[in-house]
């Protein structure tokens, strides 16, 4: 931006993504986003508070959101009949037909105006940029101002998305990152990752290749690096033929690799599922740890006798099933009183307010949500019994920034689909605080 631009007063523009001029504008009523994308990706950022000033994490926000892969096809939403009314005031049927076609019409014109921008990045670096699921803007411009990236890429993900953002991994962070990447990017990988301190051993190099751009992120890579200084995960890792963010999180965040087996890791790394950010399966791992111990009994000799997802589920349902008889814990839930419910719910979102109505969920439901008994009672989690539009036993947390959305799970913790959570949530969070 010019100089001018920046003594220019802070304006509103219409509300979301808009291509004009060869730029990328974000607007919200809190900023201004400007972005240049191939073959000089730049960033502007403009808020009530300051002038235009340069901002990596709100361009990388914005552009890994809309960025969608060469070819993508826009599909319509699809909408129930008009005057059929759902549970919630939000759902798009309460709108009428004509309102519907607007909206699809406003979407469609968004969708071919962000076509247009991203039409402007070659076709195989839109493709290599859908692979990863955060930091794309800071991969985008490793790509456009480091020749050799590319290759990177494609033959260690993992290590291409370190370099990235290098300044997160080499302390302390270099003035000029692009500069020392276009440098590193023609070394050999061993050379770059001893200079972003990961153990520079054909091994180490081994282990990051095996992980998915699907399951790479900072938390993830930084955690690892630790991690890999135990020569024995590290040795226990290099088994792992495919190392997605499910297995990262065994080994980096609940420690569980002592007594997982190598077949189960590997059935783990295999599941697809389990390359998401935070994945199924430690939730399953961190309960049966929670209802092990609430019933004092040791699970590790049968942890290790695991081998499959399956065999994981089975005795993670086994555990629930056992824990509403156990005496002592029984004991325990007549002796401790449930806090309100932080929000009052509707008809269809009841909150559970006694611990016999949260036992009765378990058994009802097939889910270990009574072992959620000491969280509820630190006010740290809160339990709700959905009737429609599904069945199912939904649960908040608390967080310093007040409290957010958690599990969502129908009987035998079956999915329930986005839309319907996000509906869901949306409906309870719009209820009364009791706070």
């Amino acid at each position: 931006m010019n100089r001018k631009s920046t003594k220019s007063e802070f304006k509103k523009g219409p509300y979301g993504v808009a291509w004009k001029n060869g730029k990328l504008y974000d607007f919200t009523d809190r900023h201004v986003l400007v972005l240049k994308l191939w073959p000089d990706p730049r960033s502007w950022l403009k808020r009530p508070s300051h002038d235009w000033k340069s901002n990596r994490k709100i361009a990388d926000t914005v552009f890994s959101r809309v960025l969608f892969p060469p070819g993508h096809v826009y599909v319509p939403r699809q909408f129930a009949p008009p005057g059929e009314l759902t549970l919630f005031d939000t759902s798009p049927s309460m709108l009428t037909r004509v309102e519907h076609d607007r909206i699809e019409t406003l979407v469609k014109r968004e969708h071919d105006r962000l076509a247009a921008a991203f039409d402007t990045i070659p076709p195989e670096v839109r493709l290599e940029l859908v692979r990863y699921k955060t930091r794309r803007w800071q991969l985008l411009n490793l790509f456009a101002r480091c020749p050799g990236a590319l290759d990177l890429s494609r033959s260690n993900p993992a290590l291409a998305y370190a370099l990235a953002s290098n300044w997160i991994f080499h302390k302390p962070a270099v003035t000029r990152p692009w500069r020392a990447a276009q440098t590193l990017v023609k070394q050999k990988q061993r050379v770059i990752m001893k200079w972003l301190n990961f153990p520079p051993t054909e091994s180490v190099r081994r282990i990051l290749v095996r992980i998915p751009p699907e399951s790479v992120s900072v938390v993830n890579l930084f955690n690892l690096r630790g991690t890999l200084q135990n020569q024995e995960i590290a040795r226990k890792l290099a088994h792992v033929r495919r190392i997605n963010s499910g297995v990262l999180r065994i080994f980096t965040d609940i420690q569980h690799h002592s007594l997982a087996s190598p077949r189960l890791l590997n059935a783990i790394g295999e599941d697809q599922e389990q390359d998401v950010n935070y994945p199924p399966v430690l939730q399953v791992l961190r309960d049966i740890r929670r209802m092990s111990r609430l019933m004092n009994r040791d699970y590790a000799a049968r942890f290790r006798n695991i081998h499959t997802l399956g065999q994981l589920c089975a005795f993670h349902d086994e555990l629930a099933l056992l824990l509403p008889q156990d005496q002592a814990y029984n004991r325990l839930m007549l002796t401790e009183e449930m806090p309100p419910p932080p929000f009052v719910g509707t008809d269809s979102i009841v909150p559970i307010s006694t611990w016999h109505e949260l036992k009765c969920e378990g058994t009802e439901m097939s889910n270990c949500v009574f072992s959620y008994i000491n969280r509820v009672s630190n006010g740290m989690e809160y339990i709700y019994r959905v009737l429609a539009p599904v069945r199912g036993t939904l649960s908040i947390h608390r967080t310093l920034q007040g409290w957010r959305p958690a599990q969502f799970k129908k009987t035998s913790n079956k999915k329930v689909p986005e839309s319907i959570r996000n509906e869901v949530y949306q409906a309870l969070f719009a209820t009364k605080s009791t706070n």
